[in-house]
């Protein structure tokens, strides 16, 4: 079932109550009424023995066809209903030999028509009968025949749940499967045994289809203490807390994933780093991108470097803005990264610093609002005490009216006369 369709993807199952009122199947193995089967006489003639043993000795070595002549000849006899029973039945393996699921079945239907099987040849025909309908798709043909195996069968193994519960679950009856496969569960724990892990992958599948996803983050949550090396469910169950909008703790889970080494690929890599930014962890979101984009494991391009710009300013590491910034000013064509540089450079009072940037940033042009740009070279070489080059950038300024930048330039413009009065001739 590849993980179950994929486990673990979130699927959506509409009308599972009505469905379930349609089918009229049955629902759980405690609701079966147990009944015993009158036990059959069988008795073979010693003629018919031999020539079924002869058979049963050309099946074991795949001689198919000479099988089939000497069962052809063979039914020809007058049989008991046990003989013919016992014929039908070696046809069925003949044909299973020979890769024809649809002639065995035929044949093992003929032989339970019969009636004429001991119980436990019964029971065992039962069973196999219903693998095969199972492996032909027939799932509903499987559940009836397994239904009257649970009948008779007084101690059922967890493997025939298993069957019982996979039949429901691809005939999209979810909430019917699932008591099967917890039986299933269940039984082996009572017997010492582990479960099998696609066992529980079944059940997961179920709680997906049916969006029971707190069964699920509960079922997962026992998967991984039983298989912490397994990526699939740290992925798997941090996807369900996000469903479920328990961003604290699908972080958490993500975060020990990344430690223990669960997270390697390019988006998964994002996707943590995103989260921790969407929870105000822009720290540590910035430390595993800048880290996963040095050794290669994500991509070291204008989009992910504008993702790092923003972790580094909204943690308030100026350096580290930066450089990034310088990074990417380097690729660009036009001068808005410079020009933000200046901006940061203003925050950390580095007037010189402020002022080169911003004149990079004009000289390479293509800004969205050059009268910014001139207004921020201004301001810096004014606070720098430059105020002759500082009066030229606000006269460019002034040029521009938007956001009132024209205004404010002349207001720089004054404040610089003052200076100079205030110095003296």
């Amino acid at each position: 079932m590849s993980f179950i369709r994929r486990s673990l993807g979130m699927a959506a199952v509409l009308g599972i109550a009505a469905q379930l009122a349609a089918t009229g199947v049955i629902a759980q193995e405690s609701t079966i009424q147990k009944e015993e089967r009158e036990e059959r006489a069988v008795s073979m003639s010693e003629q018919v023995y031999k020539r079924l043993s002869a058979v049963h000795e050309l099946i074991g070595e795949k001689q198919n066809a000479e099988a089939l002549d000497k069962l052809a000849a063979l039914e020809k006899q007058r049989l008991s209903p046990y003989e013919q029973a016992l014929v039908y039945q070696a046809y069925g393996y003949v044909y299973i030999n020979k890769n024809d699921t649809k002639r065995a079945i035929e044949y093992f239907e003929k032989t339970l028509s019969t009636d004429a099987l001991p119980n436990f040849a019964q029971q065992g025909m039962l069973y196999s009968l219903a693998g095969l309908y199972a492996s032909e798709e027939r799932y509903q043909d499987a559940i009836r025949t397994l239904s009257t195996w649970f009948k008779y069968e007084e101690d059922p193994p967890a493997d025939a749940n298993i069957l019982m519960a996979s039949s429901h679950f691809e005939l999209k009856q979810y909430e019917q499967a699932l008591p099967w496969v917890q039986e299933a569960i269940k039984k082996r724990e009572a017997g010492g045994k582990e479960p099998k892990e696609s066992w529980y992958q079944l059940e997961l599948a179920v709680y997906f289809e049916g969006n029971r996803y707190n069964d699920a983050a509960k079922l997962l949550r026992r998967m991984l203490a039983m298989w912490p090396d397994e990526a699939k469910y740290w992925k798997t169950l941090s996807g369900v807390y996000t469903t479920l909008e328990k961003d604290s703790e699908a972080l958490a889970l993500m975060m020990l994933a990344y430690e223990k080494g669960h997270l390697t690929e390019e988006k998964e890599l994002l996707n943590l780093v995103r989260l921790n930014l969407f929870l105000d962890i822009p720290y540590t979101a910035g430390v595993i991108l800048d880290k996963e984009m040095n050794n290669g494991r994500i991509e070291t391009n204008q989009k992910h470097l504008l993702l790092l710009k923003q972790c580094w300013s909204n943690s308030r590491e100026y350096d580290r803005t930066i450089e990034v910034l310088q990074a990417l000013a380097e690729q660009s064509n036009n001068g808005e990264f410079d020009i933000e540089i200046a901006q940061i450079l203003v925050e950390k009072t580095d007037w010189d610093g402020a002022s080169t940037a911003a004149r990079k940033g004009i000289d390479k042009g293509g800004l969205k609002k050059p009268g910014n740009a001139w207004l921020l070279l201004g301001m810096s070489l004014a606070e720098g005490g430059k105020y002759n080059e500082a009066e030229r950038a606000l006269r460019e300024a002034k040029k521009f009216t938007e956001n009132r930048v024209n205004e404010r330039a002349q207001g720089w413009i004054d404040y610089i006369n003052d200076r100079r009065q205030a110095s003296g001739p």
